[in-house]
Formats: structure tokens, C-alpha cells, sequence
């Protein structure tokens, strides 16, 4: 049965956090609205609370998500909002970072090292926008490769976005946001190159050899982070599965007996208001029969007849118990068998993504081990095509000025 998102988020909220991080909205004098009614009726709230809430009013002033946007102006989202990051799955539905790197972490570090953020102590996963306009001492201290800054009305971009819109200004105001343009002559940071093609970076900044290494070490444990945090939500929703299962089989056992023992008690019955209706059309039936066999000699007939058929009754209402308790046993072994299997292949394919994880972090490593003839650690220098932002490699301090 279909439940809309203020049924789940009261009755399994757990479950949305896992599944649908999506499902913008939160909780006013106890009752949960979706975000387009929170910026309707709180706007300033919403700024100051949840910028992760990435939406956009349209010609009827009503406000979208950028699902949406992405849906149906997927150009104007290109455009004007690069940093509403999210993907459409294989059912074509738009899912934003936070249900990627919730569920497809690995995905997310193969194809989009750029998604920055983190998951908060609801285990919640919020982009690096969310923690510069909330925690924005945390983020220097726990992530200084989120480079960016706020604009004019105080919403944070990423550094992409703002060489995107104002290379200028960013080149000006944040040289050390070190990048480079691709063959798309889009911009990219120091730290997306070391992700995504480091031997190309290194061929036109050698330079950039050492901090390149630093991003990918600090970005292992990020990314180690979110792929455990993945494993503990599939294990939590299995193990709410089987609690779920459990308790719906405790309910299923309870009702079976009570009709078992309902089935019994009406054949009990039956049988003795047969056993008196058959009494009294013997007695009315045959007054001679009984005169000369004596009353003591036919009762006693009809008492061993009737004793004979009431324990086999009563054996048989055993039987019929013991054979529904021996199946739901067995019912319930099994489900312990299957979770227990489910619980091996899920620690089996956590096991194997982890390996696989540490393969590639050993290869991306290797790349940035300086050769021993003492080189410039990743072969000659080429120039860069476009500009790279210039000068040398330090501690980004990036969003720390508001201009």
C-alpha cells in the first residue's frame, strides 16, 4: 500500500534516512511538511537551517526541488546550478548526492570525486554547501579540499562554479585554489584531478605531486567512511526486515492456533450435542429394546462408544496442534537460516568492495611516488592548455572571506 513521505518520516524515519534522503522536509509543531511549504511559510528558516534544500521557485512562484529542475530544465539547470549534484538511476529518477553516497558510494567515487559532504550524527549525508553555512570551523578543520565561497546573498559555491561564473574573481580573491581546465574547458580543482586523472595533472604540474597525494590519503578516509556507512544501513534495514518478519510471524502463529483451537473446540462441541441428540432418539426410539437389555447394559454401550470417539478426537486435535507448532518451528528456523545468509552475503560484498577499495587506493598512491632519480615525480612538464589558477600549493582557506 502507497504511503505519502509525512506517513514514513513519522512512522519509519529510519527507513527514509536509508532510502530516501530526498524527501526534504521537517517536522512543525509535531506535523511534517515537505521543503516547497517550508519556503512558502519560513524562507528565512530554511536558508539559515537547510541549504542542503536545493530548489528553485518557477513562473507560478511555487517552489521545485531540484529534482525537478533537473526533470524538466535539465539546461537551466546546467546553467545556473552545476552545484545541485545528483544523477538519475536506472528507473530514471533524479536521486540528489546525499541518496548516492548513501547508497552507491563507490559509484560516486569512481564517477563524481566532486560531490563533497559528509554525513551528519543523524547519519544523514549533507553536502559541503550545508556544513560551510552551518559548521563552517568543522569544515576547516575536518575538510580544507572544500574549496568555495559564499556569494552575495550568502549561498556557498564550490570553487568549479565560481571560475565558472567569475574566473576572475576567483583567480583574484583565492589563488590557492589550484586547477586546471579539461577538454571541455571546464574547470577543475587539484583534488578532482587527483581523483579522476592525476597522470594528465602531473604531466602539466609536476608540482602539484605532493598535494595531490595529500587529497587522495585524506579522501581515502572519506570514502572509507562512507562505504561502512553504507554496510551498517544495509545491515540495519536487514535487521529491520527480520524484526518486521518476526513480529508478523508471531502474529501469523497466534492467529493459527487461536483458529486451530477455535476448529477444535466447535468439533467438540458437535460431537457432543451429537452424541445427546443420538441419546435421545435411542431412548425415544426403542423403549422396548431398552426395557429388555436393561438401562444399566445400553448405557454403558453408548458410554464406551461415545468415550472411544471423544479421545479420538482429542488425539486427533493433538495431533493437528503438534503438526502446526513442528511447521512453525520449521518456518522460523528457516527464516533464521535465510537471514543469517543474507547477513554472510551482505559482510561477503562489503568485504570484497573494501578490498577492491584499498586495490585502487594502493594504485592511485603509486601514481604520486616520486621516481628515484629524483624527478619531478610524475614525468615531464607539460604546459597547460588553459590557465591553471598558478602559484604554489598550500592550506586552502577556502569560504573564509565573505565579499
Amino acid at each position: 500500500m502507497w504511503y505519502p513521505a509525512p506517513w514514513w518520516w513519522q512512522l519509519q524515519p529510519d527507513w527514509v534516512i536509508a532510502h530516501h534522503p530526498d524527501w526534504w522536509g521537517d517536522y512543525y509543531e509535531g506535523v511534517w511538511y515537505a521543503a516547497p511549504w517550508w519556503y512558502q511559510y519560513h524562507p528565512d528558516w530554511v536558508r539559515e537551517h537547510h541549504p542542503d534544500w536545493w530548489g528553485d521557485f518557477d513562473d507560478h512562484h511555487y517552489w521545485r526541488p531540484a529534482g525537478w529542475w533537473w526533470q524538466y530544465h535539465a539546461d537551466w539547470c546546467r546553467q545556473n546550478h552545476p552545484d545541485w549534484w545528483g544523477d538519475f538511476d536506472d528507473q530514471h529518477i533524479w536521486r540528489p548526492a546525499g541518496w548516492w553516497w548513501q547508497n552507491r558510494p563507490d559509484w560516486v567515487r569512481d564517477y563524481h570525486p566532486d560531490w563533497w559532504g559528509d554525513f551528519d550524527d543523524h547519519k544523514i549525508w549533507r553536502p559541503a554547501s550545508y556544513w560551510w553555512a552551518t559548521k563552517p570551523d568543522w569544515v576547516r578543520e575536518n575538510h580544507p579540499n572544500w574549496w568555495g565561497d559564499f556569494d552575495d546573498k550568502h549561498v556557498w559555491h564550490t570553487d568549479t562554479w565560481w571560475h565558472q561564473h567569475d574566473a576572475t574573481w576567483a583567480e583574484q580573491h583565492h589563488p590557492e585554489w589550484k586547477g586546471d581546465y579539461d577538454d571541455k574547458h571546464v574547470w577543475h580543482d587539484v583534488h578532482w584531478w587527483a581523483q579522476k586523472n592525476p597522470t594528465v595533472a602531473l604531466q602539466r604540474h609536476p608540482d602539484w605531486n605532493d598535494a595531490m597525494r595529500e587529497s587522495v590519503e585524506r579522501e581515502h578516509g572519506v570514502q572509507q567512511t562512507a562505504l561502512q556507512q553504507k554496510h551498517n544501513v544495509e545491515l540495519q534495514e536487514l535487521e529491520r526486515k527480520r524484526v518486521e518478519q518476526q513480529q508478523t510471524t508471531e502474529r501469523n502463529r497466534a492467529e493459527q492456533l487461536r483458529q486451530l483451537q477455535q476448529k477444535h473446540d466447535a468439533e467438540t462441541q458437535a460431537f457432543e450435542r451429537q452424541h445427546l441428540q443420538e441419546e435421545q432418539q435411542r431412548q425415544k426410539a426403542a423403549p422396548d429394546r431398552a426395557e429388555a437389555e436393561g438401562p444399566d447394559a445400553q448405557w454403558q454401550r453408548v458410554e464406551e462408544n461415545h468415550v472411544k470417539q471423544s479421545a479420538e478426537l482429542v488425539r486427533r486435535h493433538q495431533d493437528e496442534t503438534q503438526a502446526l507448532v513442528h511447521k512453525q518451528a520449521a518456518d522460523q528456523q528457516a527464516a533464521q537460516r535465510q537471514h543469517l545468509a543474507q547477513a554472510q552475503e551482505l559482510q561477503r560484498q562489503h568485504s570484497q568492495q573494501m578490498q577492491s577499495f584499498e586495490r585502487q587506493h594502493e594504485q592511485q598512491v603509486k601514481t604520486f611516488e616520486r621516481p628515484t632519480g629524483g624527478g619531478g615525480g610524475g614525468g615531464g612538464h607539460v604546459e597547460a592548455p588553459h590557465g591553471d589558477g598558478g602559484g604554489h600549493v598550500e592550506a586552502p582557506h577556502a569560504g573564509a572571506g565573505h565579499h
